[in-house]
């Protein structure tokens, strides 16, 4: 397919690829979107489809460094085996592979998870994330299953810690937004305290202590929405919402305003015992390497 884009056109891919190679993580047409917006390429918020159309064909037709994999949806991947064609090609992955990591959150005074709205926004909470701090991204409403099997997940870490959870939510302002985060805590919340119950009856715990120990459970679990805020949206100067006036996407921010944002977490982990039990994992991860470096597949 050969696309010859007119000029006014391929000037605006070109300053949309400025911006796709500006952070070192996979965007979102919208997230480009806002970027071109707010530098004025764009006048005024109908031209998010002119720009999916452009940027479509752009990827389909490799023009210029335009790829299909140059922007980012909802992941839709194939579920593929992993194979290899000899125990040598095995060994040789498995060498470079093989990394020991520690349960850092031994050693921090609270469990930390980052949650977070737009799925397809993950590459940018990966690189500003901890790497060690789990994520879970809603992808909108959350059924009841992942709502059962997050509570159960939380309720062991909590149990096996011995130390509070503490929540942190990053998504849109807008309706569900905000009421589908508080909605799928109090309900994960409700379930962990069912799982507790069971634990407890398995402990052997009288019933009449049962509620001394979830009242330390719900003390202990928290839950902050970091973002989006009308404070934040104000501050920002953020764009409203193309489709939906009166509302505002994460997308919307810049990549040093969600640097900033994301990097609020910090603040609740001790960085130099988190940094040290990280180098304490690396050398014994050389030590492995050099261990099954040694090891002959064949036998011989």
């Amino acid at each position: 397919m050969d696309y010859k884009p007119e000029p006014k056109t391929a000037a605006i891919l070109d300053r949309a690829w400025f911006w796709i190679q500006s952070v070192p993580y996979s965007v979102t047409s919208r997230w480009v979107f806002y970027r071109l917006f707010q530098e004025g390429v764009y006048s005024n918020k109908s031209g998010y489809k002119p720009l999916l159309s452009i940027s479509s064909k752009a990827r389909k037709s490799f023009y210029k460094e335009w790829r299909p994999w140059s922007l980012v949806d909802d992941t839709r991947n194939a579920i593929v085996p992993e194979m290899f064609p000899s125990a040598g090609a095995y060994h040789s992955a498995l060498c470079k592979r093989v990394s020991y990591t520690p349960d850092v959150w031994q050693n921090q005074p609270i469990y930390v998870e980052v949650w977070f709205e737009a799925a397809a926004m993950e590459a940018q909470f990966r690189a500003y994330t901890p790497g060690l701090v789990s994520l879970l991204a809603f992808r909108g409403d959350v059924s009841i299953y992942p709502k059962w099997t997050t509570a159960q997940r939380l309720l062991d870490r909590w149990l096996s810690l011995q130390k509070p959870v503490h929540i942190f939510y990053f998504g849109d302002l807008d309706y569900k937004g905000l009421i589908i985060p508080g909605s799928a805590w109090r309900d994960i919340i409700y379930f962990a305290q069912i799982a507790y119950c069971y634990k407890l009856n398995e402990m052997g715990i009288p019933k009449d202590q049962w509620d001394e120990h979830l009242d330390r459970l719900l003390s202990q679990w928290n839950f902050q929405r970091v973002g989006l805020t009308v404070d934040q949206v104000n501050l920002y100067g953020l764009p409203e919402n193309p489709e939906r006036p009166g509302t505002w996407q994460w997308e919307a921010l810049g990549d040093d305003q969600a640097r900033e944002l994301i990097g609020q977490i910090s603040r609740s982990i001790d960085g130099d015992r988190y940094n040290t039990d990280i180098l304490e994992a690396d050398k014994v991860t050389e030590r492995l390497r050099d261990y099954l470096g040694r090891w002959n597949p064949d036998g011989n």
